[in-house]
């Protein structure tokens, strides 16, 4: 889950999996087809 200021926005996964690795910091602008997390 993506949290922003007024909003929360879900993250899909292809398949179920446990979150590895984070791509992305607090403060970091994410934008439609940015990879956020690592999913092993």
């Amino acid at each position: 889950m993506l949290e922003t200021v007024e909003q929360e926005i879900p993250v899909l996964t292809e398949m179920p999996g446990i979150v590895t690795g984070l791509k992305v910091s607090e403060g970091d602008v994410v934008r439609k087809g940015d990879v956020p997390a690592v999913i092993g």
